[in-house]
Protein backbone atom coordinates (compact mmCIF):
# COMPACT_ATOMS: atom_id res chain seq x y z
CA UNK A 1 0.00 0.00 0.00
CA UNK A 2 1.17 3.56 -0.72
CA UNK A 3 1.97 5.83 2.20
CA UNK A 4 -1.28 6.69 3.93
CA UNK A 5 -2.57 10.24 3.83
CA UNK A 6 -3.74 12.49 6.63
CA UNK A 7 -7.38 11.79 5.83
CA UNK A 8 -6.74 8.04 5.73
CA UNK A 9 -5.00 8.11 9.11
CA UNK A 10 -7.87 10.10 10.60
CA UNK A 11 -10.32 7.51 9.26
CA UNK A 12 -8.19 4.69 10.70
CA UNK A 13 -8.17 6.37 14.09
CA UNK A 14 -11.96 6.86 14.04
CA UNK A 15 -12.56 3.21 13.14
CA UNK A 16 -10.14 1.99 15.81
CA UNK A 17 -11.83 4.14 18.45
CA UNK A 18 -15.27 2.87 17.49
CA UNK A 19 -14.18 -0.77 17.55
CA UNK A 20 -12.45 -0.45 20.92
CA UNK A 21 -15.31 1.55 22.47
CA UNK A 22 -17.99 -0.83 21.19
CA UNK A 23 -16.22 -4.00 22.31
CA UNK A 24 -15.52 -2.59 25.77
CA UNK A 25 -19.17 -1.55 26.09
CA UNK A 26 -20.45 -4.93 24.92
CA UNK A 27 -18.24 -6.65 27.51
CA UNK A 28 -19.17 -4.26 30.32
CA UNK A 29 -15.56 -3.10 30.72
CA UNK A 30 -15.45 0.26 32.46
CA UNK A 31 -12.42 2.46 31.89
CA UNK A 32 -11.69 6.13 31.44
CA UNK A 33 -11.98 8.02 28.18
CA UNK A 34 -8.31 8.91 28.49
CA UNK A 35 -7.27 5.25 28.49
CA UNK A 36 -9.49 4.54 25.48
CA UNK A 37 -8.00 7.47 23.60
CA UNK A 38 -4.38 6.53 24.38
CA UNK A 39 -5.09 2.91 23.43
CA UNK A 40 -6.57 4.23 20.17
CA UNK A 41 -3.33 6.14 19.50
CA UNK A 42 -1.30 2.99 20.08
CA UNK A 43 -3.46 0.77 17.87
CA UNK A 44 -3.76 3.37 15.12
CA UNK A 45 0.02 3.58 15.04
CA UNK A 46 0.27 -0.22 14.86
CA UNK A 47 -2.18 -0.39 11.96
CA UNK A 48 -0.58 2.52 10.11
CA UNK A 49 2.86 0.93 10.35
CA UNK A 50 1.46 -2.41 9.25
CA UNK A 51 -0.15 -0.78 6.22
CA UNK A 52 3.12 0.98 5.41
CA UNK A 53 5.19 -2.19 5.93
CA UNK A 54 7.13 -0.50 8.74
CA UNK A 55 5.76 -2.33 11.77
CA UNK A 56 8.30 -2.83 14.56
CA UNK A 57 7.55 -6.11 16.30
CA UNK A 58 8.68 -7.10 19.79
CA UNK A 59 8.96 -10.35 21.64
CA UNK A 60 5.84 -11.60 23.37
CA UNK A 61 7.65 -14.12 25.58
CA UNK A 62 7.83 -11.96 28.69
CA UNK A 63 4.31 -10.61 28.27
CA UNK A 64 2.71 -14.00 27.72
CA UNK A 65 1.83 -14.31 31.41
CA UNK A 66 -0.92 -11.79 30.68
CA UNK A 67 -2.76 -14.49 28.75
CA UNK A 68 -4.31 -15.54 32.07
CA UNK A 69 -5.83 -12.07 32.53
CA UNK A 70 -9.62 -11.93 32.51
CA UNK A 71 -9.23 -9.19 29.91
CA UNK A 72 -7.45 -11.47 27.44
CA UNK A 73 -10.66 -12.54 25.63
CA UNK A 74 -11.61 -8.87 25.23
CA UNK A 75 -8.14 -7.99 23.89
CA UNK A 76 -8.35 -10.93 21.49
CA UNK A 77 -11.76 -9.75 20.30
CA UNK A 78 -10.38 -6.26 19.66
CA UNK A 79 -7.41 -7.52 17.63
CA UNK A 80 -9.63 -9.87 15.61
CA UNK A 81 -12.06 -7.04 14.85
CA UNK A 82 -9.19 -4.78 13.78
CA UNK A 83 -7.67 -7.53 11.63
CA UNK A 84 -11.02 -8.01 9.90
CA UNK A 85 -11.69 -4.30 9.45
CA UNK A 86 -8.27 -3.48 7.98
CA UNK A 87 -7.58 -6.86 6.36
CA UNK A 88 -4.23 -7.43 8.02
CA UNK A 89 -2.69 -9.54 10.77
CA UNK A 90 -2.35 -8.07 14.24
CA UNK A 91 0.43 -9.80 16.16
CA UNK A 92 -0.53 -11.56 19.38
CA UNK A 93 1.80 -9.31 21.39
CA UNK A 94 -0.62 -6.44 20.77
CA UNK A 95 -3.25 -8.29 22.82
CA UNK A 96 -0.93 -8.01 25.80
CA UNK A 97 -0.41 -4.31 25.22
CA UNK A 98 -4.18 -3.81 25.07
CA UNK A 99 -4.45 -5.55 28.44
CA UNK A 100 -1.75 -3.31 29.91
CA UNK A 101 -3.53 -0.19 28.71
CA UNK A 102 -6.88 -1.38 30.07
CA UNK A 103 -5.34 -2.37 33.41
CA UNK A 104 -3.58 1.01 33.53
CA UNK A 105 -0.25 -0.71 34.11
CA UNK A 106 3.14 -0.19 32.60
CA UNK A 107 5.90 -2.75 32.11
CA UNK A 108 7.46 -1.90 35.46
CA UNK A 109 4.28 -2.98 37.25
CA UNK A 110 4.85 -6.53 36.02
CA UNK A 111 7.49 -8.20 38.10
CA UNK A 112 9.58 -9.79 35.40
CA UNK A 113 12.34 -8.93 32.98
CA UNK A 114 10.87 -7.65 29.74
CA UNK A 115 12.30 -7.69 26.26
CA UNK A 116 13.37 -4.07 25.97
CA UNK A 117 16.97 -3.42 27.02
CA UNK A 118 16.13 -0.17 28.82
CA UNK A 119 17.24 0.91 32.27
CA UNK A 120 14.09 1.36 34.39
CA UNK A 121 15.71 3.90 36.71
CA UNK A 122 17.04 5.91 33.78
CA UNK A 123 13.59 6.21 32.25
CA UNK A 124 12.19 7.21 35.64
CA UNK A 125 14.81 9.96 35.83
CA UNK A 126 13.75 11.15 32.37
CA UNK A 127 10.08 11.28 33.36
CA UNK A 128 10.74 12.90 36.74
CA UNK A 129 12.87 15.64 35.17
CA UNK A 130 10.31 16.10 32.42
CA UNK A 131 7.52 16.65 34.95
CA UNK A 132 9.65 19.14 36.90
CA UNK A 133 10.61 21.09 33.77
CA UNK A 134 7.03 21.17 32.44
CA UNK A 135 5.91 22.51 35.79
CA UNK A 136 8.67 25.13 35.88
CA UNK A 137 8.68 26.24 32.24
CA UNK A 138 5.03 25.86 31.25
CA UNK A 139 3.36 26.15 34.67
CA UNK A 140 1.55 22.86 34.06
CA UNK A 141 1.25 20.25 36.79
CA UNK A 142 0.91 16.82 35.21
CA UNK A 143 2.53 14.88 38.02
CA UNK A 144 -0.81 13.65 39.40
CA UNK A 145 -1.93 11.99 36.17
CA UNK A 146 -0.93 8.36 36.73
CA UNK A 147 -3.05 7.10 33.81
CA UNK A 148 -1.16 9.34 31.42
CA UNK A 149 2.31 8.42 32.61
CA UNK A 150 1.60 4.71 32.53
CA UNK A 151 0.29 4.93 28.97
CA UNK A 152 3.20 7.17 27.99
CA UNK A 153 5.63 4.62 29.47
CA UNK A 154 4.04 1.88 27.37
CA UNK A 155 4.64 4.02 24.30
CA UNK A 156 8.19 4.98 25.31
CA UNK A 157 9.65 1.50 25.77
CA UNK A 158 9.35 0.50 22.10
CA UNK A 159 9.97 4.11 21.00
CA UNK A 160 13.29 4.28 22.87
CA UNK A 161 14.20 0.86 21.52
CA UNK A 162 13.61 2.17 18.01
CA UNK A 163 15.67 5.25 18.86
CA UNK A 164 18.64 3.27 20.15
CA UNK A 165 18.52 0.88 17.20
CA UNK A 166 18.26 3.72 14.66
CA UNK A 167 14.89 2.46 13.45
CA UNK A 168 12.64 5.40 14.26
CA UNK A 169 9.24 5.96 12.68
CA UNK A 170 9.86 8.04 9.58
CA UNK A 171 6.36 9.11 8.65
CA UNK A 172 3.24 10.48 10.27
CA UNK A 173 0.53 11.68 7.88
CA UNK A 174 -0.94 14.09 10.44
CA UNK A 175 2.31 15.55 11.78
CA UNK A 176 1.36 19.10 10.72
CA UNK A 177 -2.10 18.84 12.27
CA UNK A 178 -0.58 17.59 15.53
CA UNK A 179 2.12 20.25 15.67
CA UNK A 180 -0.29 23.06 14.83
CA UNK A 181 -3.26 21.79 16.83
CA UNK A 182 -1.51 20.68 20.01
CA UNK A 183 0.95 23.49 20.62
CA UNK A 184 1.01 23.13 24.41
CA UNK A 185 1.28 19.35 24.17
CA UNK A 186 4.07 19.74 21.60
CA UNK A 187 5.97 21.95 24.04
CA UNK A 188 5.62 19.22 26.67
CA UNK A 189 6.84 16.58 24.23
CA UNK A 190 9.78 18.79 23.25
CA UNK A 191 10.81 19.06 26.89
CA UNK A 192 10.63 15.27 27.17
CA UNK A 193 12.78 15.00 24.05
CA UNK A 194 15.41 17.22 25.63
CA UNK A 195 15.61 14.81 28.56
CA UNK A 196 15.77 11.84 26.20
CA UNK A 197 18.72 13.49 24.45
CA UNK A 198 20.40 14.20 27.79
CA UNK A 199 20.14 10.63 29.08
CA UNK A 200 20.30 8.55 25.90
CA UNK A 201 22.53 10.70 23.70
CA UNK A 202 19.94 10.72 20.92
CA UNK A 203 16.68 12.56 20.35
CA UNK A 204 13.41 11.50 18.78
CA UNK A 205 12.85 12.69 15.24
CA UNK A 206 9.82 14.91 14.45
CA UNK A 207 7.65 11.92 13.51
CA UNK A 208 8.26 10.00 16.74
CA UNK A 209 7.81 13.24 18.66
CA UNK A 210 4.46 13.89 17.02
CA UNK A 211 3.03 10.63 18.38
CA UNK A 212 4.35 11.48 21.85
CA UNK A 213 2.66 14.86 21.44
CA UNK A 214 -0.65 13.06 20.92
CA UNK A 215 -0.27 11.36 24.31
CA UNK A 216 0.38 14.70 26.00
CA UNK A 217 -2.54 16.16 24.08
CA UNK A 218 -4.94 13.53 25.42
CA UNK A 219 -3.69 14.14 28.96
CA UNK A 220 -4.08 17.91 28.73
CA UNK A 221 -7.53 17.65 27.18
CA UNK A 222 -8.67 15.36 30.00
CA UNK A 223 -7.50 17.61 32.81
CA UNK A 224 -10.16 18.20 35.40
Amino acid sequence: MDTITSDEYTEISKKVYEIVKNILTENNIETSEQIIETLTIHLSLVISRKLNDSYYTSSESQLASLKTSELYPVAREITKALSSEFELTIEKVERYYIILYLLNKNLLDLEFDFDYDIDDHLLKEVLDETVASINEELKLNVSHDSEFFKSLSLHLYPAITRLLEDDQINYNPIIDEITDGYKEAHECATILNQKIKKYYGKAFNPYELSFITLHFGVALENRG
